[in-house]
C-alpha cells in the first residue's frame, strides 16, 4: 500500500500545535511523504495560507456541534477514498478521533500530546479516559520528557509506546543567535497569552523590586493575546492595577498578538517564562535558539532545558525575590560572559530544537510504531 499521511488537528488557528503540526507536515513532504490534512474549524485560518503555499491539501470535516460524532463518519470516508496509510493527529480531540477511526480502518495512528498535566495526582476523568484510548494508537508522542514519564507512570501500558520528540523551531530563530552582537538583558522579551498560568503578575513585582532595591529600571515587552474567560480578563485587570499601583508604566507594555515574534528578538536580551506549568513552551524553545538568555520557572520541563547550563537561570514561580535574583545574576555579568552564556544556550538549542532532527524522529514514529 502506498504511503499516504493525514494530518489531523482542529483548526490552522495561531496555536502551538498548529504551528508545530505544520512545521512537521511541511517536513515530511520535503522528505518525499504524500502528506495531506484533515481540519473541523475552517474558519480558523492562521497557518492555512502557509500550508496551500506549500502545495499540501486540506479537508475539510464538518461538525455541527461540539459533540457531533459524524466526523468519525467522514474521516473514515476520506481515509479510504484517499488510501490513507498512516494518521499523525496533534490535540485532545484530533487524538480521539484518530484512535475511533483506527477501529475502522487500516490506517496506522500516530497522536501526539502537546500539554502536560498540571498535577499528575489529579487527573480528571475526561482526561483519564482521553489517555485510556492512547491504547488504540501505534505510538503516542509527548513534546516533553517530564509528560512522557507522567504518561508512563499513571498509564502504564503506555510504556512502550510514548516517543518523546521535541518542538520543531523556525529557521529564523537559529539566524537571529548568528546575528547577535550584543545581550542587552535589560530588556526584557516575554511571549504567551495574558493570564494565571503565564504568571505576569511576579515579574511585575520582581522588576519593581530591583528598581526599588537596585535602583536598576528594567523594560519589558509582552507580546500575546488575552485570555478570553472571565477569569483571564479578571486576571488582566489585576495586573494593570498592580502596574498602576507600583508606577511601572514606563518599564512595561503590552504588544498584544503579534505576527512575527522573531523581529522582537534582536532587540531584547533576555526572555522571561514564568508559567506554573507548561508542556514545552514554543516561548523558551525560540529564545533558546535565537540565542537570548533565557530565565524560566523552575517546573517540569524547564530544568532540562535550562539546568545543565546554570541553575540560576530557574526560579520558583511563586517566589519573586528569587526572580529578581535570577535577573540580577545576568545583568551583573561582564558582556563577555553574557556573549558566552547566551552562546552556551544557542548551542543546546540547535542540538534539542533543529527542524532535520525533529522531523527524522517523527518519520521514524510513523513507520516504526508497532500495535
Amino acid at each position: 500500500m502506498p504511503i499516504k499521511i493525514l494530518m489531523l488537528i482542529d483548526h490552522f488557528g495561531s496555536g502551538g500545535a498548529q504551528r508545530q503540526i505544520v512545521y512537521v507536515a511541511k517536513g515530511l513532504k520535503r522528505m518525499g511523504y504524500d502528506v495531506e490534512f484533515a481540519i473541523y474549524y475552517p474558519e480558523y485560518r492562521h497557518f492555512r495560507l502557509e500550508v496551500e503555499l506549500f502545495d499540501i491539501p486540506i479537508n475539510e470535516i464538518r461538525k455541527s456541534n461540539r459533540f457531533d460524532l459524524s466526523a468519525i463518519k467522514q474521516l473514515v470516508a476520506l481515509i479510504k477514498k484517499n488510501k490513507v496509510s498512516h494518521i499523525v493527529s496533534f490535540l485532545d480531540t484530533p487524538n480521539v478521533y484518530a484512535e475511533l477511526v483506527s477501529w475502522l480502518t487500516d490506517a496506522r495512528v500516530v497522536v501526539s500530546e502537546r500539554s502536560t498535566f498540571p498535577d499528575i495526582n489529579r487527573i480528571g476523568i475526561k482526561r483519564s479516559l482521553q489517555c485510556s484510548l492512547h491504547r488504540f494508537a501505534d505510538v503516542v508522542v509527548a513534546n516533553s520528557l517530564s509528560h512522557s514519564a507522567a504518561l508512563k507512570t499513571k498509564f502504564p501500558f503506555l510504556r512502550k509506546k510514548v516517543k518523546t520528540i521535541y518542538n520543531v523551531v523556525d529557521e529564523k530563530f537559529f539566524e537571529i543567535s548568528g546575528r547577535r552582537q550584543v545581550v542587552d538583558c535589560r530588556k526584557i522579551l516575554c511571549v504567551g497569552t495574558i493570564n494565571h498560568n503565564k504568571n505576569p503578575i511576579i515579574l511585575i513585582r520582581a522588576i519593581h523590586y530591583i528598581r526599588e532595591s537596585y535602583k536598576i529600571t528594567l523594560k519589558v515587552s509582552w507580546a500575546g493575546k488575552k485570555g478570553h474567560t472571565e477569569r483571564d480578563k479578571s486576571y488582566f485587570r489585576q495586573c494593570e492595577d498592580l502596574i498602576s499601583a507600583l508606577k511601572l508604566h514606563n518599564q512595561w507594555q503590552w504588544l498584544g498578538e503579534c505576527e512575527d515574534i522573531s523581529k522582537l528578538h534582536l532587540d531584547h536580551g533576555l526572555l522571561v517564562h514564568a508559567s506554573y506549568f507548561e508542556g514545552l513552551s514554543n516561548a523558551i524553545c525560540e529564545g533558546m535558539a535565537s540565542g537570548m538568555v533565557v530565565i524560566a520557572s523552575n517546573v517540569f520541563e524547564n530544568p532540562y532545558l535550562l539546568g545543565e547550563i546554570s541553575k540560576k537561570l530557574l526560579f520558583d514561580p511563586d517566589n519573586f525575590v528569587e526572580l529578581a535574583d535570577s535577573i540580577l545574576s545576568v545583568i551583573s555579568l561582564s558582556e563577555e560572559n553574557r556573549i558566552e552564556l547566551s552562546r552556551a544556550i544557542a548551542k543546546r538549542g540547535v542540538s534539542l530544537f533543529n527542524e532535520s532532527s525533529i522531523i527524522g524522529q517523527f518519520s521514524d514514529a510513523i513507520f516504526c510504531g508497532r500495535k
